[in-house]
């Protein structure tokens, strides 16, 4: 069998008070707790020995503040444009079709804002031959957000001037995400070299006995996790 339960408090807090704010740490705490209600209970029922739980988390987060934003309508007429998503990889779409106008509107315009071709973004991201990326794609520096004068504006306005941001270059370290398996196959007290989320989905598939599906994952990335 095989149980996903997703705990969201450090996330929202995270991006409200930044990632080492004290609110965060609490949050940390909480589901901390949480996870430690649920081991007991399973070894209350006599599972201990049967249950394998694999803890991960899917990004890092970063600091951000409202005073590290591009304002994406001081570099570009926003009427002419669709941005599809914002920060911190905002995807555009031309409304005339005229992506090479919006490319060199953009590009070169702000130090701290990547504008890419979707073809020429990089092989490593594994992001640019599906036809539902748009045809150019921004990429804030870590701890940016793109977004417009009036959105930061409202920030302001409310007070909301420092949080916590992800979404950036993968490898960068703040990126990182977390990763805990313990329980039957599973050997202890060992940690493991840097390793992308993708492999997971293999060693649950270990773990399971199932064949898995074809992925672009291999369970000789997290073969050092397994007794």
């Amino acid at each position: 069998g095989f149980i996903a339960i997703y705990f969201h408090d450090n996330d929202s807090d995270g991006h409200s008070y930044g990632p080492a704010a004290p609110e965060t740490n609490r949050a940390i705490a909480r589901v901390d707790q949480a996870f430690g209600t649920l081991e007991d209970a399973v070894a209350r029922i006599g599972l201990r020995d049967s249950v394998v739980f694999v803890v991960v988390s899917d990004h890092g987060m970063t600091p951000s503040s409202v005073d590290r934003t591009i304002l994406l309508d001081q570099l570009i007429d926003t009427t002419t444009i669709d941005v599809i998503d914002w920060t911190p990889v905002g995807m555009v779409a031309p409304r005339d079709g005229d992506a090479e106008r919006v490319y060199r509107t953009l590009a070169g315009k702000h130090p701290h804002l990547q504008v890419y071709r979707r073809e020429e973004l990089p092989a490593r991201w594994h992001f640019r031959n599906n036809v539902r990326i748009p045809p150019i794609v921004l990429v804030a520096d870590e701890g940016w957000n793109i977004t417009t004068t009036a959105a930061a504006a409202r920030w302001r306005a409310r007070g909301q001037l420092t949080g916590g941001q992800h979404g950036y270059d993968p490898e960068l370290p703040s990126m990182g995400a977390l990763f805990i398996a313990a329980g039957p196959g599973i050997a202890e007290g060992r940690r493991l070299a840097p390793f992308r989320n993708v492999h997971v989905y293999s060693l649950l598939a270990h773990l399971l006995g199932l064949e898995p599906a074809r992925t672009s994952g291999t369970l000789d990335s997290l073969r050092a996790a397994l007794r």
